[in-house]
């Protein structure tokens, strides 16, 4: 955990970014269940087969959000009849990775 200096005088905040840190656990293609954080789940989404959460609602939650990032970045299908060649297209949530990537470092997470 990064520590950034607070407005106070010698007063540190703890700090924790998502985008760096492993936060959500999926299972890969291989079925293995390993930690990842943010932009490596959305860059390597191809070889993931799902998120996981300790209960249905935390998996939901946790798909919800990958999907926010996606609108965010502007990173979907243009119509609901493109979604099924979007899918199967390669790579497609990269796009959504970099944007994330390049976000300023000081937006609350």
């Amino acid at each position: 955990m990064a520590d950034v200096r607070g407005p106070l005088a010698g007063a540190t905040r703890p700090r924790w970014d998502p985008r760096e840190e492993a936060c959500v656990r999926v299972l890969t293609l291989d079925g293995r269940l390993v930690a990842r954080n943010l932009v490596e789940i959305l860059h390597d989404a191809d070889e993931l087969r799902t998120v996981e959460g300790q209960t249905p609602g935390e998996k939901v939650a946790v798909i919800e959000f990958l999907l926010a990032i996606c609108y965010a970045a502007g990173v979907y299908p243009a119509s609901a009849a493109d979604w099924p060649a979007w899918v199967d297209e390669e790579h497609a949530l990269r796009p959504a990775a970099q944007w994330l990537t390049q976000r300023p470092d000081d937006e609350i997470w």
